[in-house]
């Protein structure tokens, strides 16, 4: 009984991880299910919602703001305004996905600690992600978080895979063009690209040291034509992990040495029985599951 308990103990963080991951995914596909039934106006001008968000991105180009340290940015002046900005009702901006290496994320205004353990959060200073020419957009999640993977496999995603942002009424397309480790409070890594329309996404590196930072970098590319489903990419949200291998890897090896070791024992305890009663009482003995031990004669 104790060995099952250990057994379960052991793999709990993979079985929490897939579930939590699961989860995300499926916030972040409810989403996409619903922001894709706002349809653009007759006129195939953006959603009122996107409208907003691109007002805000203007003026954020007029008056820059300086991206304040991850988890910081609640204490700035303008973030109550930022916060209700491209805000559906329950604090999701947009669904982030890369089906090449099964991301599927909710993304959230700003990088607070609570924000970044139910997904992705938009760096506050950089602009909002609805896109347009000269836009430059970031977006951070954890690696390493012990309940879900969240950017785990970001260092994996090549040049030239896709990750797509769900928007109120459209999906943006990008394309990864590089990226680079840096220190976590270099901002210049996240900084305004003139002419362009950029997504960086950061995440924490080296795993599970966290000192540093990685910086995936994309472009804006025009959408396929279809747009593939993303929401059969939640199903990736169960994809396996080294690190999994490794946990399950040690449970099956302990458990093994385990039954190995409780063979032994057992096998040796009925040695020591039988040489008991051979010397209590004489005469032959053998072991038998219906009977237990049996004499057979002198």
């Amino acid at each position: 009984m104790l060995l099952v308990v250990a057994c379960l103990a052991s793999i709990y963080p993979v079985v929490s991880t897939l579930w939590n991951n699961h989860k995300l995914a499926k916030v972040a596909t409810q989403y996409n299910q619903l922001e894709n039934q706002q349809k653009p106006t007759e006129n195939n001008t953006p959603s009122p919602a996107v409208q907003d968000a691109l007002r805000y991105n203007q003026q954020l180009r007029v008056n820059p703001i300086t991206p304040p340290p991850i988890g910081q940015d609640q204490t700035h002046p303008d973030y109550p305004k930022y916060a209700k900005t491209l805000d559906n009702g329950n604090g999701v901006m947009a669904g982030l996905t890369i089906p090449s290496v099964g991301i599927s994320l909710p993304v959230y205004h700003g990088t607070e600690a609570h924000t970044l353990t139910q997904g992705a959060g938009h760096v506050y200073g950089t602009q909002l992600p609805v896109g347009g020419e000269d836009t430059t957009t970031a977006l951070a999640a954890h690696t390493g978080l012990v309940s879900a993977s969240m950017f785990d496999r970001l260092g994996d995603v090549k040049d030239g895979d896709r990750a797509y942002l769900q928007i109120p009424g459209t999906t943006l397309v990008y394309e990864k063009i590089g990226q680079k480790v840096v220190q976590p409070d270099d901002t210049e890594a996240i900084s305004h690209k003139q002419g362009t329309d950029t997504l960086y996404l950061v995440t924490c590196t080296p795993y599970g040291v966290n000192t540093e930072r990685l910086v995936a970098e994309f472009r804006r590319i025009p959408p396929p034509v279809p747009v593939p489903d993303l929401t059969k990419s939640a199903g990736n949200a169960f994809s396996w992990q080294w690190w999994m291998t490794l946990v399950v890897g040690a449970a099956a090896i302990v458990s093994l040495l385990a039954i190995v070791w409780l063979r032994r024992m057992n096998a040796a305890a009925l040695r020591e029985e039988h040489a008991f009663l051979i010397g209590e009482f004489g005469g032959r003995w053998k072991w038998t599951k219906r009977h237990g031990w049996v004499g057979y004669g002198e």
